[in-house]
């Protein structure tokens, strides 16, 4: 079964009233509430209809994609999301490339990634270069929900860590620890541990609020299919000392039990004394917790 939800639920609370008078939010909105959530990938169509009985009422829609309120887009892209019908990747295709209203663009990815068509990945991958962080932090989660090697690489490579890009505001970080945690859903694994490096350097930046988000979003690694695997692993075969730390440190912080083996042998044996300290204090948490 597909969501029913129009827009993913962090972006419902952030734009659900703004939609319903025609409006996207403003860039310089700092009341925004900027927590990345762990959510699962689309599960796409199963097959796309070619030919359908009710033409007219595809037509209307697709037409309908046209319409001056960008409510009506939106909930119009997710009909058609449903509908499972291959007509409809062509017009999803030009909304989510030229509708004005980042709202609605973010809405023609999520559909695309819904429907599954492979025709869709290509500009869905030209989409993470959008203006706008609603719609890249969609885009990663469509693109992602194929699980073809390209896509995803991109998605960490562009939208999570893109060569020569600073790092921006609060919603830029927001975008890119989303498509972290996508990754971290992934059935291919080859992607999931630099994403965990990457997330575990943010943790370091200068302002609070972006550290903020940067923790948030740890807390919805535990949640991901790959997340608790990725920080065990680290402090088992990482040679880098801060990451071993920062593994320790988290595993012990989220409880994450998995863990208890890799860090009995860190606090016995790292070569690295502040990694055997934080191993130590990681396992007393976990012990805490067993202890409740």
């Amino acid at each position: 079964m597909h969501n029913r939800h129009w827009l993913p639920s962090w972006l419902l609370v952030i734009s659900i009233a703004l939609v319903a008078c025609g409006q996207t939010p403003p860039a310089d909105n700092k009341s925004l509430s900027l927590k990345p959530q762990a959510e699962a990938l689309y599960q796409q169509c199963e097959s796309l209809k070619t030919g359908s009985a009710d033409v007219q009422a595809l037509t209307r829609d697709i037409e309908s994609l046209k319409s001056a309120e960008v409510k009506m887009r939106i909930q119009v892209a997710e009909r058609l999301a449903h509908g499972c019908d291959q007509r409809a990747v062509t017009p999803l295709t030009r909304m989510l490339k030229d509708d004005k209203d980042p709202l609605a663009r973010a809405a023609a990815a999520k559909a695309l990634g819904q429907l599954g068509d492979s025709e869709a990945i290509d500009p869905l991958l030209e989409a993470i270069d959008d203006s706008d962080w609603q719609v890249r932090a969609q885009v990663g989660r469509a693109l992602c929900s194929f699980q073809v090697h390209r896509a995803s690489y991109d998605v960490l490579n562009r939208l999570v860590n893109p060569l020569n890009t600073p790092l921006g505001d609060e919603r830029d970080l927001f975008a890119r620890c989303q498509g972290l945690l996508v990754i971290n859903q992934l059935h291919d694994v080859n992607f999931s541990r630099k994403a965990v490096q990457i997330l575990l350097g943010f943790l370091d930046l200068d302002k609070p609020a972006m550290r903020e988000i940067a923790v948030a979003t740890m807390y919805e690694l535990k949640k991901t299919r790959n997340g608790p695997h990725e920080l065990n692993g680290l402090l088992k075969q990482s040679l880098i000392p801060t990451f071993r730390i920062k593994a320790a440190q988290w595993l012990g912080r989220l409880a994450i039990e998995d863990g208890r083996e890799a860090l009995v042998e860190a606090a016995a044996h790292d070569r690295d004394l502040a990694v055997r300290d934080a191993a130590t204090a990681a396992l007393a948490q976990l012990n805490a917790v067993d202890n409740k």
